[in-house]
């Protein structure tokens, strides 16, 4: 009874979990997705808004700027409509870091 039981809810995950897969592929194979690097990314120097580099580890390091760190190589108004680019934007303002300096 019990490995009746087992069949009957692992068939259907073994479908599901092929199909993703199958979908997966094929959305990598006609350019939808990208795949993982095949080299790590070079190393990067993280820009202020008017391109100046920033120092992370100074004692009050300004703040990036992702438009003149990444968008040289990369199509910055693409990525920044992207799922995770976007989370919290309903809740940051331009005091966030100010307001928050000590949460942990």
């Amino acid at each position: 009874m019990e490995g009746t039981r087992l069949g009957r809810t692992t068939l259907p995950l073994i479908g599901l979990v092929a199909l993703g897969a199958a979908i997966l592929l094929l959305g990598a194979a006609a350019g939808g997705l990208q795949t993982r690097a095949t080299q790590p990314h070079v190393a990067v120097v993280l820009k202020d808004e008017g391109g100046n580099p920033v120092d992370p580890n100074a004692a009050e390091p300004r703040p990036y700027s992702p438009r003149q760190t990444c968008g040289g190589c990369h199509p910055y108004d693409k990525i920044t409509q992207a799922y995770h680019f976007t989370m919290g934007a309903d809740v940051m303002s331009d005091d966030w870091g100010a307001k928050n300096r000590n949460r942990r």
